[in-house]
């Protein structure tokens, strides 16, 4: 989790940048992992029926082959009755073989099923993933420009800050300057002593006005660099708990 740290309000805020060539790399690698595990099981499923497609054909030339031997065997019967228990054995075998293949033919495309579904879970992960991937660079992109607004505008109002500081420092030299004439007056004229003391009192109201205005100001970056911090934070806490719920 990124540290706090503290700056001068003359200093800007920085955050460090993902560069599109790096996002795009990223969301490449990812299309390309996705692709080459789906061909990947393409194969294994072409392979798959492949041999369950020799099983049947090595089935179907296994039973013409017992056909023969039945016609063969029957031909024989004609012969002689004791080549029956001969083939009745045979057709034992033939079953039982039979039975063999078709099972074998059953775990076949109980696996190719299997596999076909594997595919299809791993097909919808990755996508699923490739769409967050896609979230994240909108979500850091969005913050790389609030980040720009920000940085501008705490040069508008370090900008606002420094006049404000120059206007304060021409009024407090105006001020010293009405200082003076007041001293002058309160020496020359003691009989103005009234309007001496309204001017007075209207430099003291001109001072908290300033001074009014300098707070104002003040409170208003604070309350733009909290309303900045906000959502820069809420994204980070919810990046660590996806990276938690990943885990």
């Amino acid at each position: 989790m990124p540290t706090k740290e503290h700056h001068s309000n003359s200093s800007k805020v920085y955050l460090p940048k993902l560069s599109a060539e790096s996002l795009n790399n990223q969301s490449h690698f990812q299309h390309n992992y996705l692709q080459e595990y789906l061909f990947k099981q393409h194969k294994q499923n072409e392979q798959l029926m492949t041999l369950w497609y020799k099983f049947q054909e090595d089935l179907i030339e296994k039973q013409k082959k017992h056909l023969q031997h039945f016609n063969e065997i029957d031909s024989k019967l004609e012969l002689n009755d004791s080549a029956t228990k001969e083939l009745l054995t045979k057709i034992t075998d033939l079953d039982n073989e039979t039975s063999t293949i078709e099972a074998q033919l059953d775990t076949l495309i109980l696996l190719a099923e299997e596999q076909k579904e594997l595919t299809r879970e791993e097909s919808l992960r990755q996508t699923a993933l490739f769409d967050q991937l896609t979230f994240q660079e909108k979500d850091i992109s969005m913050i790389s420009n609030k980040m720009e607004e920000f940085n501008q505008l705490a040069a508008d109002v370090k900008t606002k800050i420094t006049e404000t500081e120059t206007n304060y420092q021409h009024i407090a030299e105006k001020l010293d300057l009405h200082e003076i004439f007041q001293q002058t007056l309160l020496e020359s004229m003691k009989e103005t002593t009234g309007s001496v003391n309204k001017i007075s009192r209207q430099l003291d109201h001109l001072k908290e006005v300033i001074f009014e205005r300098v707070h104002y100001l003040a409170e208003k970056i604070e309350n733009n660099i909290k309303s900045i911090s906000q959502p820069i934070q809420r994204f980070f806490v919810s990046s660590e708990k996806d990276e938690t719920i990943k885990k």
